[in-house]
């Protein structure tokens, strides 16, 4: 396995295979994915763009909430539609895998959900709501499996 090779064999190994950016804001992320575009668009693209099969962009969320209150609700409804588009044309264009995490949050308040002010486990949704349901080819939604006394866990 990797974990075998010699520390600047990995290294050089994940350099030419895994790149990372930092976007802060949503608007960053919509430049860095129309710069993606390009590159992957190109008639001569890098061997990194040429062999691009996954991009994973973790917690857009985190990206719209750092935009705040310095946008209108209309402005950052068009970013998001502008990044909806972006990800489908490096999904559906460009062949490329497309990954994208949202954060979940509270359905209700413990006070508004007696289950949860029970002990169950408490409902959750989207962050970014359920608008973006519909723009998906594949949803997973991860969450704990309810307990039970009498079950065993196995792998």
């Amino acid at each position: 396995g990797l974990t075998s090779l010699p520390k600047a064999t990995r290294t050089a190994f994940l350099e030419a295979r895994l790149r990372v950016a930092t976007a802060p804001q949503l608007l960053s992320l919509i430049r860095q994915l129309e710069d993606l575009i390009a590159n992957l668009a190109s008639t001569s693209p890098d061997a990194f763009h040429a062999s691009l099969r996954l991009v994973v962009i973790d917690c857009v969320f985190s990206a719209v909430v750092a935009e705040g209150a310095a946008l209108s609700k209309s402005a950052a409804g068009a970013q998001l539609a502008r990044l909806q588009l972006l990800l489908r044309t490096v999904a559906s264009q460009h062949r490329v895998a497309v990954l994208m995490t949202n954060l979940a949050v509270p359905a209700a308040s413990n006070e508004d959900d007696p289950a949860a002010a029970a002990g169950a486990p408490r409902a959750t949704k989207p962050a970014l709501g359920v608008a973006w349901q519909h723009k998906t080819d594949v949803r997973l939604q991860l969450g704990e499996a309810p307990s039970s006394s009498s079950s065993s866990s196995s792998c």
